[in-house]
Formats: C-alpha cells, sequence, structure tokens
C-alpha cells in the first residue's frame, strides 16, 4: 500500500525538521491549537525510540502559550500507570512541544464505533474492567500535590471515550489534560468559555464553570452508562444537550439494553446526580463500587481485553507497524549522536509528512491528545 500524502489541514504552517532531539516521521492529528507527530530519536547502533510529540502551532500568542504551558507543567507531574507518560517539555526553532509515550491501541471511541459495526459491545465484565483502571489514573490525578504537599486541585474537564486509550497488551490509559483545571495554571478560563465535550460535560460545568473533580465523575458516568447501554446519552444539537443535562434525570440503562447488569446500571445512575453531593464522593470511590462487581469472577480481564483488541483491529496493527518500519528504514543511523544533522538528511521536505494508517476512530494509531476547547 503507498504511503498515503499528509493532509491539506495545517499545510501553510512550516513543520520544524527536529522537534529537540526528535525527528518527525508522520502526521497523528491537529487541533485548534496544536499538531501531533509520530517521532523518533535514534542514536548510535540502530538505536530508535519512538514518542508522540504535540507541538504548538502559533507561539507567538501568549494566550495559546499559557494554555499549552500549563498543561505541560501538569503533564510532567503525572507519572502513573493509567496515565499517558511524558518524557519532556521542551522548545525549539521558538515553538513549545510535549514529547509523550507512543502507544499501539485505539481510543475507547475506536473499539465502541468498531463493535457497534457488528451490532455488540463490551461485555458488562469487561466495562467494568476498563472503567476501573481508567478511574485508577483518574485518581491519581485528582489527588495530586505539589512539592510542599499542597494539593493541586486536579480536574481533567474532558473525559470521554475519545481520551481513553485501549492498547494492544490490554493497558488503559487516560489522555489529554490540555483543558484540565488546576492550581498551576497561569491561564484561567474566560466567562462564558465552556471547555471540553458537552456531551460529558457536568450540569455545574455548563454553568459558571467552578468545578471540582466530581465533575470528572459525572463526565465517567456518561461514558460508563454508554458502554452498558451500548448508545449516546445525550443526542442533538448543544442547546437542546445543555437543557436535559442540566433539566432532566437520566434513564436507566436497562431502558435500552435489558440485560445489563443492575449494579454497574446503579453505580453509572449514581455518577450521573445533577447534584455534586449526591454522586461517588471521588472517582476512587466509583472504581471501589465496579471492583466489587468485579469480586470473585477470577477472569484475566487484561488479557481479554488485549484479545479483543488485536482481533479488532488486526489490519490497523499490522498495517501501523509496517509502515512505522518503512518510516524508520528512511531514517540514516547517527552514528555522531547528532540528531539534527541526521534529521536535516533524511527530511528535507517535512511538510510532505505522511499519515499513518487509521481505524474507525480519526486519530489513527494514537488519539491524538490534542487540547480542545469550544466557546
Amino acid at each position: 500500500m503507498p504511503l498515503e500524502p499528509a493532509s491539506g489541514e495545517g499545510r501553510d504552517i512550516p513543520i520544524p525538521q527536529t522537534l529537540g532531539k526528535y525527528v518527525p516521521i508522520a502526521r497523528l492529528g491537529s487541533g485548534g491549537m496544536a499538531e501531533v507527530f509520530l517521532a523518533v530519536a535514534r542514536g548510535p547502533v540502530r538505536f530508535n525510540k519512538l514518542a508522540v510529540v504535540k507541538r504548538l502551532r502559533n507561539s507567538d500568542d501568549p494566550v495559546q502559550v499559557e494554555m499549552f504551558l500549563d498543561e505541560a507543567r501538569l503533564t510532567a507531574r503525572l507519572n502513573h500507570a493509567n496515565i499517558v507518560h511524558t518524557y519532556e517539555v521542551g522548545e525549539a526553532q521558538g515553538k513549545y512541544f510535549i514529547a509523550m509515550e507512543y502507544l499501539e491501541g485505539q481510543s475507547l471511541h475506536a473499539l465502541v464505533a468498531r463493535l457497534k459495526v457488528h451490532s455488540t459491545g463490551l461485555s458488562d465484565a469487561l466495562v467494568a474492567y476498563v472503567a476501573g483502571q481508567a478511574l485508577k489514573g483518574l485518581h491519581f490525578a485528582h489527588e495530586l500535590r505539589d512539592f510542599d504537599g499542597t494539593p493541586l486541585g486536579v480536574v481533567h474537564r474532558d473525559v470521554s471515550p475519545h481520551n481513553l486509550y485501549l492498547t494492544y497488551d490490554g493497558e488503559v490509559k487516560v489522555l489529554d489534560f490540555g483543558v484540565a483545571k488546576t492550581n498551576l495554571n497561569a491561564g484561567h478560563t474566560e466567562i462564558g468559555m465552556v471547555k471540553g465535550k458537552i456531551r460529558y460535560m457536568a450540569p455545574e460545568q455548563l454553568g459558571d464553570g467552578d468545578v471540582d473533580q466530581r465533575a470528572d465523575v459525572f463526565a465517567f458516568g456518561v461514558v460508563l452508562w454508554e458502554l452498558l447501554a451500548r448508545r449516546p446519552l445525550f443526542q442533538g444539537d448543544a442547546p437542546s444537550v445543555m437543557a436535559r443535562v442540566v433539566g432532566e434525570d437520566v434513564a436507566p440503562v436497562r431502558t435500552h439494553r435489558p440485560e445489563a447488569s443492575p449494579e454497574l446500571e446503579a453505580i453509572a445512575i449514581k455518577a450521573l446526580k445533577r447534584k455534586p453531593d449526591e454522586r461517588h464522593a471521588s472517582a476512587d470511590a466509583m472504581r471501589d463500587a465496579l471492583e466489587s462487581f468485579l469480586r470473585g469472577k477470577n477472569e484475566p480481564f487484561d488479557r481479554d481485553l488485549s484479545r479483543l483488541m488485536n482481533e479488532t483491529f488486526a489490519q490497523t496493527r499490522d498495517e501501523v507497524r509496517d509502515r512505522i518500519r518503512v518510516f524508520l528504514d528512511d531514517v540514516p543511523p547517527d552514528e555522531s549522536g547528532d540528531n539534527v544533522v541526521a534529521s536535516a538528511v533524511a527530511f528535507g521536505r517535512t511538510s510532505d509528512l505522511p499519515t499513518l494508517p487509521k481505524g474507525t476512530d480519526s486519530g489513527g494509531p494514537q488519539a491524538p491528545p490534542v487540547t480542545t476547547g469550544a466557546a
């Protein structure tokens, strides 16, 4: 299969030949503030280190710079097995970038969409496992403290299936803290500005925007409800969705899927209470409830998830791996340790970077953690 040309989006913006020690070899995605690349750090004796590099588009806009650096300051502190790992934050040719681990897999959104084609979905037990693993990462972020022990008050504000990532090895990762609220933030949300995806926002997030970690619990309740019911919870245009979130109680899951677990349904419904005080007190409390449901089942859920991912995305997985081998073969070995020299030889026209094969999800092999924000 021939390499696909880079998409037209963002072509008028020059792509640097290197981002620090990282050489871009393919495009992964583009958002309002940033572009995302698959990159390689190549060293002596054919050493290769793949990474996902997110680069700020416009370093001349002080508001965008502050938002990007807010994200960088936070992600550099998030070190947990269920959160995508950040290698470093840097600047190259006057452009800020964040380098993160490359994950082989697909987003939860992509998996659900692919299973829906076959009129199926995740088993209730696997739903509980995936949700529990993601909540571990979310709870870690919520409990993060500064070096002096001061709570940082992290709220993700964009929990959704697009930002929950499943690897082919059966791991579950939380992505994209680009619009997170934290005490580290240099910038703050303007009045009237809503950040995140409206279908997954808590009522208080749609109001004055003053939220705590229980807003993420509500968003995760939407995710859990949708996984169990195998359909979207809130549908329609933005005003109608907002009206339903603020003014209506959520229908039971079994109204739409009678065979769904009543125990998991109860966990989802509690998370979806309009009053924060009536929800699970924390992401960890919600995880405890899910693990109580799984207790005694003694199934290898990580292997089950890995098997499902590899069976569902076998063709995409193999195509991506084949493309990456081709990309890496085109990069000369860096015997001198000077990655800049090697990349200048290999990539004279970085504006023509290819894209990788995509699954159902528009994010490709790794749903790009691109900052999003909607007025």
